[in-house]
């Protein structure tokens, strides 16, 4: 709340004058009274609505973090997909494996499809991964 600044020094003053003067009158002890109430439902209202905005603001903010760590995550996923683990025989000639020409065409092979078949459940399982790609 902003206060202008004429009426911060007129209330200033009249409480000033309130204070110094040593006889108080009903009517200065009534306005005393309601200045000390005006002053205490000021801080009450203000010290409220500064923890409902902070409350919405840790909510919020909590929010967002939660969407940055699944953003990241996904990002993570993405930059670095689980690996896919093949079983490959392999020739050993001199302590050095070798594959032949069959054995690598079948390890492609393997490695597509089991590349399409997470693709696929991801694009099933998680909304997500569909807005990213455009499909609803």
């Amino acid at each position: 709340m902003i206060i202008p600044a004429d009426i911060f020094a007129a209330s200033r003053a009249a409480l000033e004058n309130t204070s110094a003067g040593s006889s108080i009158s009903g009517d200065e002890a009534e306005t005393d009274v309601a200045l000390a109430e005006s002053r205490n439902y000021i801080n009450n209202y203000t010290t409220q609505q500064a923890i409902a905005q902070s409350q919405a603001a840790i909510a919020s903010s909590s929010q967002t973090m939660e969407r940055t760590i699944e953003r990241r995550e996904m990002q993570q996923r993405i930059m670095n997909p689980d690996p896919i683990r093949l079983d490959v025989g392999t020739t050993v000639i001199n302590n050095v494996e070798y594959l032949t020409v069959e054995q690598g065409a079948a390890m492609s092979e393997a490695a597509a499809r089991k590349a399409r078949t997470q693709v696929f459940s991801d694009l099933t399982k998680r909304p997500s991964i569909r807005q990213q790609v455009g499909i609803r």
